[in-house]
């Protein structure tokens, strides 16, 4: 009986320590995620989002001390201070340098870095999905937080945003910032202190809310046509935005259903060209092998392939038409300038494997991130995003 007691006592004895410590983690975490929602749409105080900060890092502390990397926890834990830390500001940062100092805490929490990423394989090297599993994973990790804190869009939408930039050049990133923005959206249509859009009862405004109407059930095919009616009925810096949104979303959808034929036929093609390969002999004697480009079922694979990459072509022809509409709402907007429209625009315009349109990209994000300053956490994950994008495409 005592030894049974004793080695209960040793097997419970941790637990509580545990449990302590993701209490006060969650504590923690739950004062800064107020602080982080109270300031969704304004800039806020830099002593607020220092508190932000200090209280994040500590939370992740605490968790990473207790060997607590992997729960719902930690993951909100450092999702928020990837967010928290996108926000900072010199201001920010000495209000934090101020309050460590007066905490006496001497270094700040640093995450440790993830693992170094295996090369890609030589055979893989021509492989247009090479390097993507680490980005399907990293989607479907996020996809599951989002089911299991659904009754939280704010902090889905951090946690979709730290995988879109985490991520970057792939299409499950920019579906992912596409998922972070619309948990956004949700959760600033209950927030009591942002400001919501109020549209003029006007003709052309009641073709826009029907419009809307559609693009909420993403059946944006039958949204288009009625935000280009009001546009036509009259032009409105409203209506181009909307619409550029609804061709960009339209665009994304397409991508998807591409990717998924894409990579069955990759498959396929993949397949085919191995049971293509025959063996010759050749000087010398060895014995090598080499594609028969005439095997009949090489050839339908080739041919399947090439159109299923060919469909792409509209996903690329829709970036564009909301290219055009952001450059309207640019037009039409007080002083030349639309964060969301102008940030867009230069997304849509690195998408298509183009070397003069990426160019143009990338001198076009240089331009807006010098030129813009997000004030609310729509404009932030645009604003944040197009620095990582920006990063992709000077590497």
């Amino acid at each position: 009986f005592l030894l049974s007691f004793s080695l209960c006592t040793l097997i419970l004895a941790p637990r509580p320590v545990r449990a302590d410590a993701q209490g006060e983690a969650r504590s923690l975490k739950d004062e800064a995620l107020v602080i982080l929602k109270a300031n969704a749409d304004i800039d806020g105080k830099p002593e607020d989002m220092a508190k932000c900060i200090f209280n994040l890092e500590k939370s992740a502390h605490i968790l990473e001390v207790a060997h607590d990397t992997d729960s719902d926890l930690a993951k909100e834990v450092n999702s928020q201070l990837y967010w928290a830390r996108k926000r900072s500001t010199l201001a920010i940062d000495a209000a934090l340098d101020k309050l460590k100092g007066n905490s006496g805490a001497s270094h700040p929490y640093v995450p440790k870095p993830p693992a170094p990423k295996p090369p890609v394989k030589k055979e893989d090297g021509d492989d247009p999905f090479a390097g993507m599993a680490d980005a399907r994973k990293a989607f479907d990790d996020a996809q599951k937080f989002a089911q299991s804190h659904g009754s939280d869009d704010y902090v889905v939408s951090l946690n979709w945003f730290q995988m879109a930039s985490l991520h970057p050049g792939t299409d499950y990133s920019l579906k992912a910032l596409n998922l972070a923005r619309e948990a956004q959206a949700r959760f600033k249509a209950i927030n009591p202190n942002a400001v919501k859009e109020v549209l003029p009862d006007t003709p052309e405004m009641k073709l826009v809310l029907e419009a809307d109407a559609l693009a909420a059930t993403k059946d944006y095919a039958k949204a288009i046509p009625l935000y280009q009616a009001s546009i036509k009925l009259k032009e409105s810096q409203i209506a181009h935005r909307k619409l550029g949104q609804s061709f960009y979303a339209h665009a994304m959808q397409v991508k998807e259903k591409v990717i998924a034929a894409c990579e069955i036929a990759y498959a396929e093609w993949k397949s085919a060209r191995e049971n293509a390969m025959v063996e010759r002999r050749v000087i010398g004697g060895a014995m090598r092998k080499f594609l028969n480009a005439n095997d009949p079922n090489y050839q339908a694979a080739t041919r399947k392939y090439q159109a299923a990459f060919k469909a792409g072509d509209q996903a690329f022809d829709l970036f564009e038409k909301a290219r055009v509409e952001f450059s309207s709402v640019l037009r039409l907007a007080p002083n030349g300038k639309d964060l969301i429209s102008a940030g867009l625009m230069g997304i849509c315009m690195s998408q298509k494997p183009d070397l003069t349109l990426r160019s143009k990209a990338k001198s076009h994000l240089l331009a807006f991130l010098r030129e813009y300053a997000p004030a609310n956490d729509d404009e932030r994950a645009i604003y944040e995003y197009c620095k990582t994008e920006l990063e992709r495409l000077t590497k």
